[in-house]
């Protein structure tokens, strides 16, 4: 049976509006973002509980020092703190983010560079069998692997439908 977890706005309000990618933790609690609004005007990270209750904004993202605007592909990852993309940032061409699932210890590992890509035409972020991240920019067909720790960024080239990793690693 299908049923509404949480009701995020459909054009303003101080969740946010727009939301992203949904992903679980293993004591059952959900992260999303939304890509627009909410009290920096560019997006939220938030969290709730599969029934419903216990919706709260964790981070909400402004843009202003470079710290990015529009949240998008989060991921969960081994080590426990969430991951995604963001546009703005101080080049302009988007942030590779992570943050703790307390919304505590927000970090930027990366501003992207015209060079690299723009996470405007970012599709997808997953997690290697490695450890490192993996992502595409769509617009040049160029996908990329960094590090946790923001370090060993390299490009390679790719498809326009994403990222899956197979069973072989």
């Amino acid at each position: 049976n299908f049923h509404a977890v949480y009701p995020i706005a459909s054009s303003s309000g101080p969740d946010g509006v727009e939301p992203d990618t949904i992903v679980q933790s293993a004591s059952g609690t959900l992260y999303s973002t939304t890509s627009v609004n909410g009290p920096g005007y560019n997006g939220t990270l938030f969290e709730v509980q599969p029934n419903g209750s216990g919706y709260q904004s964790l981070y909400a993202f402004n843009n202003s020092g470079g710290d990015g605007s529009g949240p998008v592909n989060l991921i969960l990852a081994s080590d426990g703190l969430l991951y995604g993309t963001a546009g703005g940032g101080t080049n302009g061409r988007g942030v590779l983010f992570q943050i703790g699932q307390n919304g505590g210890g927000y970090t930027i590992l990366h501003n992207f560079t015209a060079a690299e890509g723009s996470v405007v035409n970012a599709i997808g972020l997953i997690e290697g069998v490695d450890g490192a991240l993996y992502g595409m920019f769509n617009n040049i067909a160029t996908g990329y692997r960094i590090n946790r720790d923001g370090s060993g960024l390299f490009s390679f080239l790719g498809g326009k439908s994403g990222l899956t990793q197979s069973s072989n690693g």
